[in-house]
């Protein structure tokens, strides 16, 4: 599948959502019946608070790197590990927006308002809500989701990894959980064999990808509702509002290098190109792009901390090798 986007048909690169939710009519909102805001307010403001942590994390990233290729202490690891974090949660609560904008649309019902959005979707049987549950639900809940509410309800924790050698710099995370035996370690539910980790850069392209996807089906949703309950044919408008932070996200995310961990190599991931002039961003996925694998000795090095509790921690891509009492681990992959 290919999502495409152009100034010169849609008035920006920002997500189509934006231009539908300005179209809806102001006759068919019920947000502040719903006690909401405004559906344009309520996406905006997530894009834009999503657009600063994504910009933050970036330039994070770009200070690791810097900093890894002099050699100095590489601690600051975990601050990007933070920043990281706080990005995927911009990302599950933009969720929670596009939720927002399709109760806005809907009917007050007699009773308790149910408090989360989803649940009053689903009881309301509002139209086009299952569509974009169901296609939206590996991600959020197997993925995102998944990552979010370890972090949030499970003591979850985002543990900093990264390739390195001379001329290789490949930072990631894995979610920290329990193993059987009573080790800490990658979270099996989301790393295969709890010994894999996730690489920033493939990561990030799938949000990006999911992002937009989310958005094109959010419209559908909207569009579904306005022509089964009002008989109205949703038409966009261009939404030409300059988002000059934005572009710099799309543009830095085209122009990242596949260079993936060793378990990712072989797994599809979202092809990102950029035009400036005209403005144009395209996102095939999956698709036919290759990545770079390693080449030579490479160093693969985490930050942790060692619970007490469970003293024993097991190191992504180590076989079946556990670390006792150490707070710094590295070895030879």
């Amino acid at each position: 599948m290919r999502i495409v986007r152009r100034t010169e048909v849609h008035g920006s690169v920002l997500p189509a959502a934006l231009g539908a939710i300005a179209a809806i009519p102001a006759e068919y909102l019920n947000h502040e019946r719903h006690q909401l805001l405004h559906p344009q307010s309520s996406y905006n403001t997530s894009v834009r608070l999503l657009t600063a942590q994504w910009t933050k994390t970036f330039n994070d990233l770009s200070r690791l790197r810097a900093q890894c290729f002099a050699s100095q202490d590489d601690m600051f690891l975990m601050d990007v590990a933070e920043s990281y974090s706080a990005l995927l949660h911009k990302l599950n609560e933009h969720f929670d927006a596009c939720y927002s904008v399709l109760r806005s649309l809907s009917h007050i019902v007699e009773g308790k308002p149910a408090l989360v959005h989803s649940v009053h979707l689903e009881r309301t049987k509002f139209v086009g809500w299952k569509q974009f549950r169901d296609s939206t639900r590996n991600y959020r809940e197997s993925h995102l989701g998944l990552i979010v509410n370890s972090l949030k309800h499970s003591q979850g924790e985002l543990c900093p990894l990264y390739f390195h050698s001379n001329s290789e710099f490949r930072p990631g995370y894995f979610l920290r959980g329990l193993l059987p035996g009573g080790v800490r370690g990658p979270d099996p539910r989301l790393h295969r064999g709890g010994n894999t980790a996730i690489s920033f850069s493939r990561d990030m392209l799938v949000h990006l990808w999911w992002f937009y996807r989310t958005s094109d089906l959010l419209v559908a949703s909207i569009s579904a509702f306005l022509d089964a309950t009002y008989n109205y044919k949703l038409v966009p408008k261009p939404f030409g509002l300059p988002e000059a932070q934005w572009s710099s996200v799309v543009q830095k995310c085209a122009s990242i290098s596949p260079e993936f961990f060793p378990d990712e190599w072989t797994l599809p991931y979202p092809r990102v190109i950029y035009k400036a002039s005209p403005e144009e961003l395209s996102i095939e996925f999956p698709s036919t792009a290759g990545t770079h694998k390693m080449r030579g000795d490479v160093l693969v090095r985490t930050l942790t901390t060692i619970d007490s509790t469970y003293p024993t921690e097991k190191v992504p891509y180590m076989g079946q090798d556990a670390v006792r009492d150490h707070s710094m681990i590295q070895r030879r992959s």
